[in-house]
């Protein structure tokens, strides 16, 4: 039998284990995407051909994207819509799914879904849904496991946070996806082509395409902040150049009891400041982790100073996520942490309540005046499998799954991401597409089986998508690449989780006044000893073997 970790479907490697490991909320509220996964990725095999990247030839952007991973930005809606399907690639049979919604109400049933409806036509299937909400989706899918009744198709995070031994469960149950997407194969389903390359390691188990990866934007945690603010203190988002500078500035923002420098917990992009690794330091083999260096400890140090100046807001530690969105929008608060995949969202969110409110992303300086470092993403966000069948079945999902990862500016994705015109969304005065109250509740959100490569777009607002280019550009020129992206540790799937939260529970302590650093040597020293050690051994296994 296959267990269930207890963590909760998680939010991603790099955003729940850096945000919720280490004590940061993560603030996916402003824009709702399917949560991220929690586990390291699996092992990319040298002799197995990733699937071929083949660009969809779409409308053209605005603001192109570049290979190091800044998304395109679309600053208007395309009005010449090209057709990325051919023909319906469904049988007209039932296919049921399985996934998670974040937050709020499942979609309007499809009874009374036309955005859902229309969608089954155009593919020629019935899409049968299970939603399942964020928290009881690990019970849910073991409840699953262990009845052996899998649903065709279902998402899963990127390894090992939801199932143990996940390269066995794969060879069990799962569709061996090698012969149909491997190399030039996965040309025979081009919007699947067209996801990126760096998604595809992490859907890859004993040298093996298992998986769909769920692809998302290559730039991980930012530091929102308010520049409406930081002008009425003489500064702008240019001021810092070190910690001397940020704690200058973070004073100067605070006053008294109404307005604090620092909402939520920042240490996750305060690492970047310092310069800690990202998840692991690799040198001739062998790994150090991030919280093992004296670049961490530094951090840790630093954010601890900034909780004794009293320049972060009090009511943090016990805030939720929700509580911590108002909070920046209202202006509580100059900086709250969030991802740049929420980036449009939170733009969103702040201006409705404050026209002049002007956000930017706070890019990483270096705390000695230097230069930061960017933490980068693994490719994928979450994985999607499906079960055993016929070739022909799996040709006919992977046919509807190409369907739903049809890329932003074709008509499909128009259906995908907005339902039907002038019932759930309707163009506003600059010609974009907006959700009308009925749109709202009846799309579904298909992004929890497989998404289309990332773009920057806002249909309120142009200025949302140009800054929102212009401030990733700038992070991702600092970007720097985990060193076990691809590999894959046992232990961690059975013991990651906890021991995240044993971690997140002690690094709390310190960074909120109750412990002090130096307490962080125990902290590590029991991550060690609980199965760190025995993770980092796996990952140099894995390491050596995919370096030969």
């Amino acid at each position: 039998m296959y267990t269930i970790s207890p963590v909760a479907v998680a939010v991603s490697r790099r955003a729940f284990l850096r945000y919720s490991a280490l004590g940061v909320p993560l603030a996916l509220a402003a824009c709702a995407p399917a949560p991220l996964s929690t586990a390291p990725p699996t092992p990319a095999a040298s002799k197995l051909a990733l699937p071929a990247y083949v660009p969809v030839q779409g409308p053209p952007p605005d603001l192109p994207g570049t290979p190091n991973g800044v998304r395109p930005a679309y600053l208007h809606f395309p009005n010449n819509l090209v057709k990325s399907v051919a023909q319906p690639p469904g049988k007209g049979s039932d296919v049921n799914t399985l996934f998670y919604v974040v937050s709020g109400t499942p979609p309007t049933p499809l009874e009374q879904n036309a955005a859902w409806q229309e969608l089954n036509k155009q593919v020629n299937a019935n899409l049968k849904v299970v939603f399942v909400s964020y928290a009881d989706y690990p019970a849910r899918l073991a409840t699953i496991l262990a009845g052996n009744d899998l649903p065709d198709m279902f998402c899963i995070s990127v390894l090992g946070s939801l199932i143990q031994g996940m390269p066995d469960f794969m060879e069990k149950s799962c569709a061996d996806l090698t012969a149909f997407l491997a190399g030039d194969a996965i040309k025979d389903y081009p919007n699947l082509a067209n996801l990126p390359s760096s998604a595809w390691p992490t859907a890859i188990f004993n040298n093996k395409i298992f998986c769909i990866p769920q692809v998302d934007t290559n730039t991980g945690p930012d530091l929102l902040g308010n520049g409406k603010q930081l002008g009425q203190v003489g500064a702008s988002f240019d001021s810092f150049k070190s910690t001397d500078d940020f704690t200058r500035v973070a004073k100067l923002l605070t006053r008294g009891d109404s307005q604090w420098a620092i909402g939520s917990n920042i240490l996750t992009w305060m690492m970047q400041v310092f310069r800690v690794p990202n998840d692991w330091r690799e040198s001739a083999g062998k790994l150090t982790k991030d919280i093992e260096t004296d670049e961490y400890r530094a951090a840790v140090a630093y954010l601890r100073s900034l909780w004794d100046a009293g320049v972060i807001w009090p009511d943090t530690p016990a805030a939720t996520v929700n509580t911590l969105a108002q909070g920046f929008y209202s202006g509580r608060y100059t900086f709250w942490p969030n991802l740049f995949l929420a980036y449009t969202g939170a733009w969103d969110g702040t201006s409705a309540q404050d026209p002049n409110f002007d956000m930017h992303a706070l890019i990483p300086f270096g705390h000695d005046g230097s230069k930061g470092v960017q933490f980068l993403g693994n490719g994928s966000v979450g994985l999607t499998v499906l079960r055993k069948a016929s070739a022909d079945r799996v040709r006919e999902l992977l046919g509807i799954l190409n369907y739903l990862a049809s890329p932003f500016g074709s008509q499909e994705n128009l259906l995908v991401s907005y339902g039907v015109k002038d019932v759930d969304y309707a163009l506003n005065s600059s010609g974009n597409p907006q959700l009308t109250p009925k749109g709202m509740l009846d799309v579904v959100p298909w992004a929890g089986l497989v998404r289309r490569p990332p773009v920057l777009f806002d249909s309120g607002s142009e200025e949302a998508a140009r800054r929102g280019y212009a401030d990733e550009t700038a992070a991702v020129a600092l970007g720097i690449q985990s060193p076990t992206v691809g590999l894959y540790s046992n232990t961690y799937a059975q013991k990651g989780s906890s021991l995240n939260r044993a971690f997140t529970d002690g690094i709390n302590q310190i960074l909120y006044g109750r412990e002090s650093v130096s307490s962080l040597d125990d902290l590590v020293q029991t991550w060690r000893s609980s199965g760190g050690d025995q993770i980092r051994a796996e990952l140099e296994q894995a390491l050596q073997q995919r370096t030969k």
